[in-house]
C-alpha cells in the first residue's frame, strides 16, 4: 500500500474523532448481544459433519450525530465465538462501519469519509456461509476506506454542479488482489429554468491500482438531452464515449472503448405509477434498460432491467460490511442507514444478498440484471417477494455466469412487543465453467420480543441447503438460536 493510500484511513479516523469531539449533541450507545446457537453442520461439509453449540458474547457500540453541517454514523461489534466441543474454532471477529459527511463551506464544499471492516465469502465455488459461526475456510476479512472532497453548487436556477475526487482502498486478509481506487467525477445538470428542455453533462474516471495485475481504467463521458413532450411524457436521448483500459481475453473482439448512444422515454402514468425505458448501443453491443414502479396505500410493485460493466473487487469500495442482524435476522444494533432507531423485529435485509454475489475477482464483466418485487402491507403484516435473473459476461475468459434467485418474507406484528418473521430464499447459479451448477435454499423462522425498553429476546430456527453437481459441495444444516440484546438508553 502506498503512503498516499495509508493516509486515507488515518484521515478518516481523524475526521471522525474531531467531528465527535466538537459535537454537543452526539450520542454514544453501548450494547451487548448474548446468544447460544446449535449447528448440526458447523463446517458445511458433505460428509463427516460436526455439530456443536456456540456461545457468543458480543459487545456493540454506536456513535451518531446529525446536525445541519455534520452527519456522523458509526457502528462497531466484537463477535466472540466459543464452541463447546471444537475449541480450536474459537475466534473473535470485528465489524465496523463509519461514515462522516461534513459541509465544510456552507452549501458549496463537502467532504465525505467512510471506513468499513467485516467478513465475507471469497469464492462461490466453496461452502457459502451466511455468518461467522460456520467455519468453512472460504471467508476473509475485508477492510475499505475512502475520502471524497467535492463541490456541490447551485448556479442560481440554471444548473447544478457536482465535481470531486475520491480516494479509496480495499484490503483482504487471504492473499487476494488488494486494490486502490482514484475516482474523478464532473456532473453539470440543468436547473428549474429549463423546465421543458433539460440537459446533463457527465464525466467519470475510475483508476484502479491492483497489487497483483495491471492497473485498470473505466472512463465515460455522456451528454443527456430531455424534452417534455407532454404533461406525462418526457423524451430522452444520450450520446457519449467509453474510454476504458483493462485486460480482455482473446474471445472478446469488441475492445474496451467506443462511442455510445441511447434513446428512451419517461412516462408518468399516474402520480404513483411511472415507467422509464431506453435502448441503445455501447462498445460491447446492444444495450437497454427499463424501470417500472407502482406505489399504492398497501401495495408496491417494481420491475427493472439494467446493463453495465463492472468488477467485483472494485464494488467493495464503500460497501457496508457491518452485520446489523444475526443469522436469524434479529437486530444486533437497532439502527438503520439513516441513523434512526428501528423496530427490533423489523424485516431483515435480503438474506441472499451475499450468497448471490460474484466471487471476489479483478476480472471485469458485463452485468445484465432483470429483477422485480412486490410488497403488501397491512396494519400488522408485511409480505414481500423479490426475484431476479443476472448474467455476467466475463471479459478475460469470455465465459458467462448465470444467477437466478428469489426471496420472500412475512413479517407479522403479533403485539406491540412481539414480532414473528418467516423468510426464505432460493439461488440457482450456473457457473462460468459451463458444467457446474448448484441451488442454495435458506429458510429462517424466528420470534423477537421486547422484554424491556432496552432488552430484546429472540428465538429462532434456520435451515441451509446446497444441492450441487460439484463433487463434495452438497451440504445441509439445521440451526437453532436463542439470544438477548441489551442497549444502553
Amino acid at each position: 500500500m502506498t503512503n498516499s493510500y495509508k493516509t486515507i484511513i488515518v484521515i478518516s479516523c481523524m475526521g471522525f474523532i474531531q467531528s465527535t469531539a466538537q459535537a454537543v449533541d452526539w450520542v454514544i450507545t453501548p450494547g451487548v448481544v448474548v446468544a447460544e446457537t446449535y449447528l448440526d453442520n458447523v463446517t458445511l461439509a458433505d460428509n463427516n459433519k460436526l455439530d456443536d453449540f456456540v456461545t457468543e458474547v458480543n459487545p456493540t457500540l454506536r456513535i451518531t450525530r446529525n446536525s445541519r453541517g455534520l452527519t456522523v454514523l458509526a457502528n462497531y461489534q466484537m463477535q466472540n465465538t466459543l464452541y463447546a466441543d471444537e475449541s480450536d474454532f474459537n475466534d473473535t471477529y470485528h465489524s465496523f462501519d463509519g461514515y462522516v459527511s461534513a459541509n465544510v463551506i456552507k452549501d458549496l464544499f463537502f467532504v465525505d469519509l467512510n471506513g468499513t471492516y467485516g467478513q465475507q465469502n471469497i469464492s462461490s465455488l466453496g461452502a457459502m456461509a451466511t455468518n461467522n459461526l460456520n467455519v468453512t475456510g472460504n471467508r476473509t476479512n475485508v477492510s475499505s476506506a475512502r475520502i471524497k472532497p467535492y463541490v456541490d453548487y447551485n448556479i442560481k436556477r440554471y444548473a447544478n454542479l457536482n465535481a470531486g475526487v475520491e480516494l479509496g482502498t480495499v484490503r483482504y486478509d487471504r492473499g487476494l488482489n488488494d486494490s486502490d481506487l482514484t475516482r474523478y467525477n464532473f456532473d453539470l445538470t440543468s436547473g428549474p429554468k429549463f423546465n421543458r428542455m433539460n440537459w446533463a453533462v457527465n464525466f467519470y474516471r475510475n483508476e484502479i491500482d491492483y497489487d497483483q495485475r495491471p492497473d485498470s481504467i473505466l472512463q465515460r463521458s455522456l451528454l443527456t438531452l430531455g424534452y417534455q413532450a407532454s404533461r406525462k411524457i418526457r423524451l430522452l436521448a444520450t450520446g457519449g464515449y467509453d474510454d476504458n483500459s483493462f485486460i480482455t481475453g482473446p474471445t472478446i473482439s469488441d475492445g474496451t472503448s467506443g462511442s455510445s448512444w441511447s434513446v428512451g422515454a419517461e412516462w408518468k402514468i399516474s402520480p404513483l405509477t411511472s415507467l422509464e425505458a431506453s435502448f441503445g448501443e455501447r462498445y460491447y453491443g446492444k444495450t437497454g434498460s427499463f424501470l417500472f414502479t407502482k406505489r399504492g396505500r398497501r401495495t408496491s410493485l417494481s420491475l427493472s432491467y439494467l446493463e453495465d460493466i463492472t468488477v467485483s473487487s472494485a464494488n467493495q469500495f464503500g460497501v457496508n460490511l457491518f452485520q446489523t442482524t444475526d443469522q436469524f435476522g434479529g437486530a444486533i444494533d437497532p439502527i438503520d442507514a439513516g441513523g434512526n432507531d428501528t423496530d427490533p423485529g423489523s424485516t431483515p435485509p435480503t438474506a441472499n444478498s451475499d450468497l448471490s454475489d460474484a466471487s471476489i475477482s479483478s476480472e471485469f464483466y458485463v452485468r445484465k440484471r432483470l429483477q422485480g418485487g412486490v410488497q403488501f402491507t397491512t396494519a400488522k403484516t408485511t409480505l414481500s417477494l423479490d426475484a431476479y435473473k443476472e448474467d455476467r459476461d466475463y471479459q478475460i475468459s469470455g465465459l458467462t455466469e448465470k444467477v437466478t434467485g428469489a426471496y420472500g418474507s412475512v413479517n407479522w406484528r403479533i403485539s406491540a412487543r412481539t414480532t414473528a418473521i418467516l423468510s426464505g430464499s432460493w439461488i440457482n447459479r450456473k457457473y462460468r465453467t459451463g458444467t457446474d451448477e448448484d441451488d442454495i435454499y435458506n429458510v429462517r423462522a424466528y420470534i423477537t420480543h421486547l422484554l424491556r425498553k432496552n432488552l430484546t429476546g429472540l428465538i429462532g430456527y434456520g435451515y441451509l441447503e446446497r444441492d450441487s453437481n460439484i463433487a463434495g459441495s452438497d451440504y445441509k444444516q439445521n440451526a437453532g438460536r436463542i439470544s438477548l440484546r441489551w442497549t444502553y438508553r
